[in-house]
């Protein structure tokens, strides 16, 4: 794993736990409506609406969302310094 692979790797690590230290929160409206909070710290959620939960939907699909770009940002820097080592290397 390269120095930019470690740093994708991290920045992901503490994208998750943000997420999980500031999740999302909503509360049902009238008539089945759902309603966001925003993000709080997950032991003070928002005091003004009664009810309101974790979205853990919308939680679970930024979880989603950061893991692909994570993924795909890791793959792109680790393909690029294998074609930089095939490439210093000497015909005999």
């Amino acid at each position: 794993m390269g120095r930019k692979q470690r740093v994708v790797v991290t920045c992901a690590a503490a994208a998750i736990f943000g997420l999980l230290l500031f999740p999302p929160f909503h509360y049902e409206g009238g008539q089945g409506v759902c309603i966001q909070e925003g993000y709080h710290f997950v032991l003070s959620p928002p005091q003004g609406q009664r009810g309101a939960t974790v979205d853990t939907g919308t939680l679970l699909t930024l979880w989603a969302g950061v893991l692909l770009l994570a993924g795909l940002a890791y793959l792109s820097l680790g393909s690029s310094g294998r074609s930089e080592e095939r490439d210093c290397v000497e015909d005999p």
